[in-house]
């Protein structure tokens, strides 16, 4: 009985590392971006080269969670409450406490909708540096005024970003050696 598991052991492992390469993996990551659209004319111009392909996803250009950066993704649509602004969190629309509008002249006074935040330009514009809205009275604003949503000192990529090919690699790797182990021990 040992024998029978141990010789199976082989072309169950080759098997299971070949069925890897046709695994289908879809990692959509959102795009840095240092501005989003500032008008709905500009939304719509990137709306149609993003998002063209989904019919229940809508182009969003958001700061993310922690408001170092700002993000465009096709996500679905979410209702924002009054006086908050969207985020974007783990690849989804987003808003909380962290979100509340202080500027009361500029911010949404009524519900809308998440794929509308070129509306709310105060929602858009973060300092990445401090992590913070640059309308909040207590946010330090960067050296960098006419940019504010860019990221100095990084770049321009992120660890995702950095990761990704690995996303893809990695499966075929894994299924060329299966596959390689299948054909080596299948010839005993």
């Amino acid at each position: 009985m040992h024998g029978m598991i141990t010789s199976l052991y082989p072309h169950c492992v080759g098997l299971i590392l070949s069925l890897m390469t046709y695994t289908p993996i879809s990692v959509a990551l959102p795009n840095e971006t240092n501005e989003c659209p500032k008008n709905k004319t500009e939304w719509m111009q990137r709306s149609s080269i993003l998002c063209r392909q989904f019919s229940d996803q809508f182009y969003h250009c958001l700061p993310t969670i922690s408001l170092n950066q700002s993000v465009e993704d096709c996500l679905r649509v979410v209702r924002i409450q009054p006086g908050f602004c969207a985020f974007y969190k783990n690849g989804t629309v987003s808003f909380d406490f962290k979100s509340r509008c202080k500027e009361k002249p500029n911010c949404p006074e009524t519900t809308y909708r998440s794929n509308e935040t070129y509306l709310y330009p105060l929602c858009q514009e973060i300092n990445p540096s401090q992590g913070c809205y640059l309308a909040d009275a207590d946010c330090q604003t960067s050296s960098n005024p006419t940019s504010p949503t860019a990221s100095p000192g990084r770049g321009g990529t992120s660890c995702a970003k950095k990761l990704s090919p690995l996303i893809w690699i990695l499966p075929k790797i894994f299924g060329f050696v299966g596959m390689l182990m299948n054909i080596y021990f299948l010839s005993d």
